[in-house]
């Protein structure tokens, strides 16, 4: 990616479910000596309890003021890495998995603490009842249990393929959407997996983004690459797991990225943004999406 001295603003009125909030800090997420960078430019969104923060990158901590629409830099990540770590949240607080290392973050004390390393290349994380699922190699499924920083095997997922369309939880079960749209219900309590309708649509879908909102799941996609190419709007769609039913959204993601979509879900607010678009220039604008 290459940096630029403009940034590009998309206008969209009269939008019924998306807010444009305030951008992210040019210095450290739009400008910049490639040279210097960190997590091979890229920046992230991390989410933890009501609170929003954003990893630049030149390392940078910011956390965004939800009262006054405003972004406050609050420290440095722990650890230099050369690609974006595994972001996830439980128990009150923040983890970054990357480099082969795990760092634990404390909104409260603005700490960071080195956590046992994985036993494995890990990704994909599902957060439900205090614990985090991670698919690794080979389908293996582990369970991380963040009170007694420990991992544990469990039953191995379907072949969803090597990339994800989408993940998510909703009412306490995970769902992973594998990259033929191939949907799969994990249930904790029995350990087992149940394939539920697919997110099969006339086009691929690329640079997928999911979350979770009011018992709903959802997918930010770009169908058939008209957003990366043609400028055009990431389609956004709805998994209604009550009727087992996938459906286009009303409204399509109006931000400017049109690749590696951060969305973060919190108290019935989702955030969203971050990315870069067609001219490998960092997207740097921030939404809030309700229903």
């Amino acid at each position: 990616m290459f940096s630029k001295d403009t940034v590009a603003i998309r206008v969209n009125s009269n939008l019924k479910h998306w807010t444009r909030l305030q951008y992210l800090p040019a210095d450290d997420f739009f400008f910049g000596d490639y040279l210097s960078w960190w997590f091979d430019g890229f920046n992230f969104l991390m989410g933890i309890g009501d609170k929003v923060f954003a990893v630049g990158h030149y390392g940078g901590v910011w956390q965004y003021n939800t009262q006054i629409n405003s972004w406050d830099r609050i420290g440095t990540f722990p650890e230099q890495m050369p690609s974006v770590p595994l972001v996830f949240a439980v128990n009150g607080k923040g983890c970054c998995i990357g480099n082969g290392h795990c760092w634990q973050y404390d909104p409260v004390t603005n700490q960071w603490a080195r956590k046992n390393d994985p036993p494995d290349y890990i990704h994909d994380p599902l957060v439900i009842n205090n614990k985090v699922y991670l698919r690794s190699t080979n389908n293996q499924l582990l369970a991380f249990d963040p009170s007694t920083d420990s991992y544990t095997q469990k039953n191995n997922l379907p072949n969803l393929g090597n990339a994800l369309s989408g993940l998510f939880v909703v009412n306490g079960e995970g769902y992973y959407i594998g990259e033929t749209g191939q949907c799969w219900k994990y249930d904790t309590g029995t350990d087992s997996w149940q394939q539920k309708a697919g997110f099969s649509l006339p086009g691929s879908v690329y640079n997928t983004s999911s979350f979770s909102l009011n018992n709903y799941g959802y997918i930010i996609g770009d169908l058939n690459l008209a957003a990366y190419n043609d400028n055009q709007l990431m389609r956004l769609w709805r998994y209604d797991p009550s009727l087992n039913q996938w459906n286009q959204f009303e409204e399509d993601y109006p931000g400017y990225g049109a690749y590696y979509i951060n969305t973060i879900s919190l108290n019935g607010i989702v955030y969203a943004g971050l990315g870069y678009n067609n001219g490998d220039v960092n997207a740097i604008d921030f939404w809030s999406f309700k229903e």
